[in-house]
């Protein structure tokens, strides 16, 4: 798998235990570059082009850009529609459809009667699973875990649902040190997950770090 931005020269590919990253210290271009990336995430047409065997992928679906780390919050719409949705196929399911219809038939009795007892004249829709999974608001237990364990708990999850099979993290290392970093990559490359990293300044070199440095000249090296 690859990723290439026309107005770079380099070509950034992912796995064989190593992984990509760009030092940007011309504002302008890391700015075009990242917000370019943001609207192809957002499902908007951009220059960047993301293949596998020099087949284009959907930036949208298949990359995460990852920018806000503080909070670093796990729950996101797209992964909390995605494990409702299989909250619901389960429910549905053979194996708990009696128990799911005989709930669903309690709420709505339970609604009618309190409304009875109030003079009330309800009329409502068909109460379904989706809805009450809605209602309850289903979200993921976030634990106090240190930033680096939660973003591998989130790229499990982003994974394991295929919702993403590329993550590419802005300004990470602001956040974690050489030692945290070192760490947090390596357990990446053991998982194959497919990472990048974009910074505005150079930083120590990582062991498993494939780096491309861009100056403000936009010399690349």
């Amino acid at each position: 798998m690859k990723l290439v931005y026309p107005e770079i020269e380099s070509v950034f590919h992912f796995g064989n235990g190593c992984f990509p990253t760009v030092v940007i210290e011309n504002p302008g271009l890391f700015y075009r570059f990242i917000d370019d990336l943001y609207r192809q995430c957002a499902g908007e047409d951009g220059n960047s082009v993301l293949s596998l065997n020099d087949t284009p992928l959907s930036v949208s679906g298949n990359l995460d850009l990852l920018t806000n780390f503080f909070p670093f919050e796990i729950n996101r719409k797209n992964l909390i529609a995605k494990i409702t949705a299989k909250l619901e196929k389960q429910a549905l399911s053979p194996e708990f459809y009696e128990r799911s219809q005989h709930l669903l038939s309690d709420i709505e009795k339970f609604i009618f009667d309190i409304a009875y007892q109030n003079d009330f004249d309800l009329e409502m829709p068909r109460l379904s699973i989706a809805g009450l999974l809605k209602s309850a608001g289903v979200c993921l237990k976030e634990d106090d875990l240190p930033l680096a364990e939660k973003i591998l708990t989130y790229m499990d999850l982003m994974s394991s649902n295929k919702l993403a099979s590329v993550f590419i993290f802005v300004n990470l290392r602001s956040f974690l040190d050489g030692k945290t970093m070192e760490n947090f990559t390596d357990c990446c490359c053991c998982h194959e997950y497919n990472i990048m990293l974009i910074d505005n300044c150079g930083y120590n070199k990582l062991s498993r770090e494939q780096r491309t440095t861009i100056d403000i000249d936009l010399c690349e090296f």
